[in-house]
């Protein structure tokens, strides 16, 4: 049976009804399609009636099937149990709506009563920003609120409350008295009395206590509040605010506590100090250095302008400093001259700063002295233009290194020798100028001479462009008027060509060791060569130069007698032998093979 013929018979669910419902109602079949929605549930959909029956949902909204909505929905499906919740949808469009959902299964599938509670939902998330901020804003202020019950003696706090009063929410009893205990004992009178007196006389509640925290340190807290009576005029509730004001009370100590240091300071200091007022530059007060200094006592310089005193020496340094002053409020080390009342000239640094005093806009001044300063400065410079033309005239190498390896100073020679000026190496790293591996090991030593205090001279091998240039280098701490020692001063000295020739010189030696060891192993094989052949000869001569013996018989010579006549043939021979062979034996450690 359609849903025509059931509204026509009247039988199963009456449409009529559901038609005239001011909520949202629609039937969704088993297979997901819409089978009935009224104008409500149209309207709450966002399309027309006819673009939603008799198609499924997730025809109508791709996607749906994925949707807490739908999940809930099929659960109802299955178990065939009824269910309520709110349910956020978000249409095709990108827009938000909030519905109150009642689905209850029904013969033909599911039907879905809907409640448009958008507004109440919008309204309901503004107030909670709105409480949200309000938490804020009491949290950033230190600001907690009370409510008091007066007829049943009730306060209430809120979480602020029990943080300004260093209490846990169980620790604090709700009465009156309570809030009275947790007050320091000497505010406490007086805090009762002005509530007291605002309850019975409608007096504002408005007051400043000391509360005394559990761990005994001590608070001040602002306390502001309302009385509000019923229709008889009796005070029955009391509600208002406490915020913190520690750091206010603080500052308010500290800045009266400053006012008399600043007196005492100002008064005392060693540093010249004038007040003046801006609109008239008339002189408010000095100290007792802008005294000594400038030789006008107090009374001589109050009420009366600078330039009627005459202390600026430099029409033009004056000019700027009162333009500055007006336009930018504070002026720092302008050098110019001071003049004394003697006439005397001195250079001085001047600092300004604008102020307020009793309403009035004034002006600060704050004169110092360099006179010594000027001349340790003139005396320096000498100094440096001195210590300058002697290193200028260095033919070696002279820099200073701190421990990173940066160059502070760089004469002429070692600028040339880096293919730099000075004031580009200056400020460079060492690495920038020479190669990685003797900047390391020229750079270990810097800061073994600044870690140790103690200098060394060492030689290194630097390439400078491909070139390689050999220096002896002295490297010595430098140690400042503090006792510290930042940097190292390098004096190099070029020795290249006294390296070159000790390895020349190294080489010709080798060289004609080399000549010495093959001439003494040709001689000692010609000598093996010539003494073999020799020794024979040698020993047949000496035989001819002895004295033939008488013959008895003149038979045949027996070798017997021959030998025994001639024992000094023999000798010789055996001398020679062990000559020869003990000089082979002292040759052959290096040479053996040579003679062989």
């Amino acid at each position: 049976m359609t849903l025509e013929e059931r509204k026509s018979t009247g039988t199963g669910i009456d449409y009529q009804v559901l038609d005239s419902l001011h909520e949202g109602c629609q039937i969704i079949g088993y297979d997901w399609r819409y089978i009935y929605l009224n104008q409500a549930a149209t309207d709450h959909s966002h399309l027309r009636k006819e673009e939603l029956v008799g198609r499924t949902m997730m025809e109508v909204y791709p996607g749906v099937e994925k949707t807490p909505l739908f999940e809930v929905l099929s659960q109802c499906m299955e178990s065939r149990k009824a269910k309520r919740f709110d349910n956020q949808f978000t249409y095709p469009d990108g827009t938000l709506g909030w519905f109150e959902l009642s689905i209850q299964p029904k013969e033909e599938g599911l039907i879905i009563l809907s409640v448009d509670i958008t507004e109440r939902k919008l309204e309901a998330e503004k107030r909670e920003r709105l409480s949200e901020r309000l938490n804020l804003a009491t949290r950033a202020a230190k600001m907690g609120i009370w409510d008091w019950d007066i007829s049943d003696n009730k306060l209430v706090w809120d979480k602020a409350m029990y943080e300004l009063y260093g209490l846990n929410p169980g620790e604090f009893g709700g009465a009156y008295e309570a809030w009275l205990q947790g007050i320091h004992p000497e505010d406490r009178e007086e805090c009762d009395e002005m509530s007291r007196r605002s309850r019975l006389y409608g007096e504002e509640y408005n007051t400043e206590f000391r509360v005394l925290w559990p761990d005994g340190s001590v608070h001040w807290l602002k306390a502001e509040g309302e009385v509000f009576c019923d229709e008889k005029g009796t005070p029955v509730r009391m509600i208002g605010v406490n915020y913190d004001v520690t750091d206010q009370r603080k500052s308010e100590l500290t800045i009266r506590e400053s006012n008399s240091r600043f007196h005492s300071i100002f008064q005392f200091s060693p540093v010249a100090i004038g007040i003046s007022r801006m609109r008239d530059k008339r002189i408010l007060n000095v100290n007792t250095a802008f005294v000594d200094f400038y030789g006008y006592s107090a009374v001589e310089a109050i009420g009366h302008t600078t330039d009627e005193l005459g202390i600026w020496a430099n029409p033009e340094d004056h000019l700027l400093f009162v333009r500055t002053m007006q336009a930018e409020g504070r002026i720092s080390g302008l050098q110019t001259t001071a003049r004394l009342k003697s006439g005397e000239e001195r250079p001085v640094l001047l600092w300004g700063n604008r102020l307020e005093l009793n309403g009035e806009m004034c002006l600060m001044a704050q004169i110092v002295d360099i006179t010594e300063q000027k001349l340790s400065e003139q005396a320096l410079q000498e100094s440096e233009e001195k210590y300058r033309t002697v290193t200028e005239s260095f033919n070696s190498i002279l820099v200073t290194l701190d421990g990173m390896g940066i160059f502070h100073y760089v004469n002429r020679v070692a600028a040339e020798m880096g293919g730099q000026t000075r004031e580009a190496m200056v400020g460079c790293s060492i690495f920038d100028i020479v190669d990685r591996e003797a900047g390391e090991e020229i750079l270990q030593n810097v800061r073994t001479v600044i870690a140790g205090r103690e200098g060394m001279v060492t030689e290194a091998r630097i390439d400078f462009d491909g070139s390689s240039t050999w220096l002896v280098l002295s490297i010595q701490p430098l140690i400042d008027s503090s006792g510290n020692v930042p940097l190292a001063m390098i004096n190099g000295v070029d020795i290249t060509r006294r390296k070159n020739f000790e390895n020349e010189l190294r080489t010709s030696m080798e060289k004609a060791e080399e000549s010495e060891r093959l001439k003494s192993a040709f001689l000692t094989n010609m000598s093996h060569e010539i003494r073999t052949p020799m020794n024979g000869i040698l020993g047949f001569t000496d035989l001819l130069k002895k004295p033939r013996p008488q013959r008895r018989n003149q038979g045949t010579v027996h070798p017997h007698h021959t030998t025994e006549r001639r024992p000094d043939a023999a000798h010789h021979q055996r001398s020679d032998r062990d000559r020869l062979h003990r000089g082979r034996n002292s040759r052959s450690a290096g040479e053996g093979s040579e003679c062989e």
